[in-house]
């Protein structure tokens, strides 16, 4: 609303480079919330005033690899807690619809999108193939049947709730 905002990223230079601020000013003030150890906030989704979901990585320097991270606030942002397992790669975008929500991005070790589908609101994720083989940066679903995704200089689109994808026309 006119007072309410969200916006994520990352410190490059800070032990805690993950960060989420919050305004309930307009965006005069920012307050810092605890989203964790994350290492990139990449996307934010919120369902309501207070239920809402942060995507992003982990990066892991000792074995070379990023890790997908998925948070979710109950409270308006006061307290994030981590919703998804050790899946490889990291998360650019996130949205939801009722329970029903997708992230997606890219698994750099498969060198293929990532993709997760999740019905019950983020208790559960799975991981899901749509073909494409490029980074995802941004996924979008208007109903449970239809949405989009933006990749590397295409839109795809799912007819049947991300099943597969085709390029748009």
């Amino acid at each position: 609303d006119k007072n309410i905002g969200w916006i994520a990223g990352s410190y490059f230079d800070k032990e805690d480079k993950g960060v989420i601020f919050k305004t309930i000013d307009g965006g005069e003030n920012w307050i810092k919330q605890n989203c964790g150890k994350a290492d990139w906030i990449q996307s934010l989704y919120f369902t309501d005033a207070e239920n809402g979901y942060a995507a992003g990585w982990r990066v892991d320097m000792k074995q070379e690899k990023t890790t997908a991270l998925i948070l979710k606030t109950t409270n308006g942002g006061k307290i994030w807690n981590e919703q998804l397992g050790k899946i490889n790669g990291m998360l650019n975008s996130i949205c939801f619809l009722g329970a029903d929500g997708w992230a997606a991005g890219y698994d750099h070790q498969q060198k293929k999108e990532l993709l997760l589908r999740t019905t019950d609101g983020g208790v559960h994720w799975n991981c899901k193939n749509c073909g494409i083989n490029s980074e995802i940066y941004s996924i979008q679903f208007i109903d449970t049947l239809n949405g989009w995704i933006a990749g590397e200089g295409r839109v795809y689109r799912s007819k049947n709730g991300g099943g597969n994808f085709s390029v748009d026309k």
